[in-house]
């Protein structure tokens, strides 16, 4: 890890991850990425970029029929969360980091929350929730 990198450490479910991890994978994006502009949005909008939601209407809104049959799911129920948590360490750009939680600060939200929602909602979603 540089000196201009962070290290951001967090408890999530192992199934959150898994999936949010596939979906930022098909996006193009690692986890570092998209923590990386999950921070830029937060620094330019002054505020948080997404909503946390579990409205039916935006379940699996981003999924393919393709990817239904992928993952053998009928469209009404999934396995998103496992149950189980693990650590889990994202390393961040320090600046961007630095300037977001002053941001975060404001709103009373730690940095950790706002990445366990923003995985979550991925998962959620099977998109970028913004």
């Amino acid at each position: 890890m540089s000196s201009r990198e962070t290290q951001l450490a967090l408890q999530i479910d192992t199934g959150v991850k898994e999936m949010a991890k596939v979906i930022l994978k098909a996006s193009g994006l690692t986890v570092r990425d998209a923590g990386n502009d999950l921070l830029t949005r937060v620094i330019s909008s002054d505020d948080i970029p997404f909503v946390v939601s579990r409205d039916p209407e935006l379940r699996a809104i981003g999924i393919t029929e393709t990817m239904r049959r992928h993952f053998g799911l009928d469209g009404k129920e999934w396995p998103i969360a496992s149950g189980e948590t693990k650590p889990m360490c994202i390393h961040l750009d320090k600046g961007l980091f630095e300037a977001a939680q002053k941001k975060l600060d404001d709103y009373g939200v730690p940095p950790a929350t706002l990445f366990r929602a923003f995985l979550s909602q991925c998962a959620y979603e099977m998109r970028l929730p913004y």
